[in-house]
């Protein structure tokens, strides 16, 4: 189960087809490594790693049902690709990143930056 997540925080029909998922994530990460998992019992369509600045990465995953982005790694580089997910999500899609222990949930407003979504949840 990963740390921090972006999700819709009600229910909604909107979610992520896992092939377009990455295509998307292979648009913005050309090198991103994907292993994708057939058996329709766990609980993630995929598992991704993408490489960021300065040698750093973020492990993620999609969850069975397209509606949950996981992400592992430090605040600031988990910012980074949940801002990139607000901005391939239409922008009526209401979505917010939230950690496990939902000691912050903020919303990802369209346009919205790493360093904003940094600042909010340590605000």
């Amino acid at each position: 189960m990963s740390d921090l997540l972006v999700s819709p925080s009600r229910d909604t029909d909107w979610r992520f087809d896992p092939d377009e998922f990455v295509r998307l994530l292979r648009e913005r990460w050309h090198d991103a490594q994907v292993t994708r998992f057939e058996d329709p019992d766990f609980l993630a369509a995929l598992d991704f790693r993408v490489g960021l600045r300065d040698g750093r990465h973020v492990d993620g995953n999609l969850s069975r049902d397209g509606q949950v982005v996981g992400l592992d790694g430090d605040l600031p580089e988990a910012a980074e690709v949940a801002a990139w997910v607000r901005s391939v999500v239409r922008p009526d899609q209401e979505l917010i990143f939230w950690d496990q222990g939902y000691d912050f949930d903020v919303p990802l407003t369209e346009g919205i930056e790493p360093d904003a979504i940094v600042a909010a949840a340590t605000g």
